[in-house]
């Protein structure tokens, strides 16, 4: 086989095409070529954006490939409009040579025609193979002339896998030019950056060197696969969220470089052009992300250098923000928002690294060098590319390699990390278990002094509470006296007299008390009868109760006026009671012919059953407390009524409504007022007990707050002698509930 070369002009200056701010192809001398191409591969194979796959090596012996690029032309359409025959009747003064040996078009819209020639030797009729290195390119459209007339055929990442004349994750086109001279035309054309690497070959040609890449290809990604097993088989153990991150990162950037290659379109997608063209920046901005978490957690950067953590959250934000408007926002846009923050990470990963490193962070080092032999392999690249480096076949897979490094170094990282934990965690250990000996031999001391402490303290302390129970013992025997002579001054539960009888019942909070109740003989014809409560509670309520006891006694014997026997008390009690002691007191008087004369002392108002009208009425009576000032500013007064046989009448101390259940809820008037209704049909006794009864079930086991007292008083009825029921007044009395 036989090629036909043109010549390349010596000394051409390096000329490489690369987007600019307006959007347009520009030309840049060296050495700035050689920068903008480092650019170019930094935002596209570093940082996750395209990077070229594969470059052929040019020899030019006739059994191996052929690299047609140093003997092409290759001229821009800028409007992409002009069509194959408009192309191949322009002069050849209006292409342009490649420099260097490469074709690198950089970010641009315009549509790039390429032509070179080639002839086959007489009697060879074997076809060719041109194999265009690069699966990311949109559409690439290839015109020859034949005896039939002009051939034309396309490939790109936006048709579908099944039309590719040739299945192969490159785009390759079979040629069958005649015996003559053939000029081939290329048109390209794409939203990525456009870099052409080509090759021209015999079918075993095409195999031998697929086969090498696919073995080249697989054991990068075997390592990568062993790298992210054996992450996962630790992470498994350790549980440490660094492991995780980390084999997310893995994960996504083989599958990242898996769309680069075309291997994730020929056999996950290759029917679905549109994800295998937005894949790439989702993926790119998943690996930036997942790159900045774990660099923010392994540098612990939110401790060493918050200002660089601050940044790195900002890419974090930038990245999330591309792989959420990637499947909506044009490829062209995407690809390089995605170039800008991947190296925007780099920069701040590295200075972040860097500074952590200076502080005496020692995981840092693996964190550094893994980015900087990744670097190393970029900027290696970028010469290969720029052709200061010799094509060699290794040069095309230097991205891999320096990834594969740089996993390596990684997982040593986080390999060392590991270690410097459990070396620190062991020392903390170690520490904390001199401190636990050192602790426990201080306890022990400290034990036997307690002990002997202990037992002093221990044995006096018996005596105390032994001395403690003997007069807690002598307390409750004297309460218990004084609450048998505290209800041997008052009158039994049940008193019957000539004209009524009484049924009555208290509850102290304490075995004594402040409530009390009496009933006074005052001539043959009066009796009176009193009710009283005074303020607190236990032993001083009970001693006041004892003094005012007898001076209701002696003023009885002396007046039969409520309100004067009121008016003595006070004065006696003011006199007798030094402390501040008061007390409230309702007190009646009841003649044969059932006259009633009444006063009260600020105490609950009695209620009146009136058997005979059947009608419940109350004493209403003003007055001031007992025991509290000399001169009250509200006078007792006496008032007058009149009972009949039947009637009842209820005196109480307002312990009783002002009792509050568990709920916080008050007995009150109402309740003790049907209460009373219901109980008229029952014995005096019955009735008491029955009042008590209907407070306990409100109270519901919940104490009462102060001391209680019922006095329940019947005026006796001629027609019913016993004490006992009343059916019909209790039917009647339900009628008023």
């Amino acid at each position: 086989m036989r090629f036909a070369r043109t010549a390349v002009p010596p000394g051409l200056p390096v000329l490489c095409r690369y987007w600019t701010g307006a959007g347009k192809c520009v030309r840049r001398r060296s050495p700035a070529g050689l920068i903008n191409i480092i650019s170019i591969i930094i935002l596209y194979s570093v940082l996750h954006n395209h990077s070229v796959s594969a470059q052929s090596l040019r020899v030019l012996e006739a059994s191996a490939q052929y690299d047609p690029i140093p003997d092409s032309r290759f001229f821009e359409d800028p409007s992409g409009a002009l069509q194959f025959a408009e192309i191949r009747n322009m002069p050849d003064e209006q292409f342009q040579a490649p420099q260097r040996g490469m074709l690198n078009f950089g970010y641009s819209s315009s549509a790039f025609w390429v032509k070179f020639k080639i002839q086959k030797n007489p009697g060879n009729n074997e076809p060719l193979l041109l194999e265009i290195n690069n699966p990311t390119l949109d559409r690439v459209d290839l015109f020859y002339e034949t005896e039939p007339g002009t051939l034309h055929k396309f490939a790109g990442d936006i048709f579908p896998f099944s039309q590719r004349e040739i299945k192969n994750r490159n785009l390759v086109f079979v040629l069958n030019p005649d015996s003559s001279t053939t000029e081939v035309y290329l048109r390209f054309r794409s939203e990525g950056a456009m870099f052409v690497d080509m090759s021209i070959g015999s079918w075993e040609q095409f195999y031998e060197k697929d086969h090498m890449e696919q073995y080249v290809l697989g054991l990068y990604y075997g390592i990568l696969l062993l790298i992210l097993f054996l992450n996962v088989f630790i992470y498994l153990f350790v549980k440490d969220k660094n492991y995780l991150i980390y084999i997310l990162y893995v994960f996504f950037y083989g599958i990242f470089q898996l769309s680069l290659n075309g291997i994730a379109y020929q056999y996950f997608w290759p029917n679905s052009p549109r994800i295998a063209n937005y894949v790439t920046p989702v993926f790119s901005g998943v690996c930036i992300m997942l790159a900045t978490v774990f660099a923010r957690r392994f540098l612990l950067s939110a401790v060493y250098t918050p200002f660089m953590d601050k940044l790195m959250q900002g890419v974090l934000l930038a990245a999330s923000v591309m792989i959420a408007i990637s499947p909506f926002v044009p490829y062209h846009i995407t690809s390089r928002f995605a170039g800008a923050l991947g190296i925007s990470f780099a920069v701040t990963v590295l200075l972040s690294a860097t500074i952590v490193f200076t502080k005496g962070y020692r995981p840092a080092r693996f964190f550094l060098i893994a980015w900087g032999v990744f670097l190393t392999t970029v900027i290696a690249f970028a010469l290969f590319m720029d052709g200061v480096i010799p094509n060699m076949f290794m040069m095309k897979f230097m991205m891999q390699i320096g990834s594969a490094l740089h996993m390596v170094l990684i997982s040593m990282g986080l390999a060392d990390r590991m270690y410097q934990m459990k070396k620190e965690t062991d020392a903390a250990q170690l520490l904390a278990l001199e401190e636990h000996i050192n602790l426990a031999r201080l306890k022990g001391e400290m034990n036997i002094r307690l002990e002997r402490e202990v037992k002093i303290k221990t044995s006096d302390l018996e005596s105390a509470m032994s001395e403690l129970k003997r007069r807690e013992m002598m307390v409750h025997k004297e309460l218990d006296l004084a609450h048998d002579i505290q209800k041997g001054l008052m009158p039994g539960e049940f008193v019957e007299m000539e004209r009524f009888r009484f049924a009555s019942r208290h509850r102290y909070l304490t075995k004594v008390g402040g409530d009390f109740y009496d009933y006074y003989a005052m001539g043959r014809q009066k009796c009176g009868l009193l009710l009283a409560d005074v303020s607190g509670h236990g032993i001083p309520a009970a001693l006041v109760t004892s003094v005012a006891k007898i001076c209701f006694l002696n003023a009885t014997t002396r007046t039969t006026h409520p309100s004067k026997i009121f008016t003595m008390v006070n004065k006696e009690i003011l006199r007798s009671v030094s402390a501040l002691a008061y007390l409230t007191a309702f007190f009646f008087t009841l003649d044969d012919r059932n006259n009633v004369v009444y006063s009260a002392a600020a105490h609950q108002n009695p209620m009146v059953y009136r058997k005979k009208e059947n009608r419940l009425d109350f004493w209403d009576a003003d007055g001031f407390l007992l025991g509290c000032m000399e001169d009250v500013p509200v006078p007792y007064l006496d008032r007058y009524d009149k009972v009949a046989p039947g009637d009842r009448i209820l005196m109480y101390t307002d312990g009783v409504v002002q009792s509050r259940n568990g709920e916080n809820e008050e007995y009150g008037m109402e309740r003790l007022k049907t209460s009373f209704l219901k109980s008229i049909g029952l014995s005096v006794q019955e009735a008491r007990d029955y009042l008590f009864e209907d407070l306990d079930r409100f109270l519901d086991g919940q104490g009462a707050d102060d001391d209680v007292t019922v006095f329940l008083i019947e005026i006796k009825d001629d027609a019913k002698k016993s004490n006992s029921k009343d059916k019909t007044a209790g039917r009647a009395a339900d009628a008023l509930i």
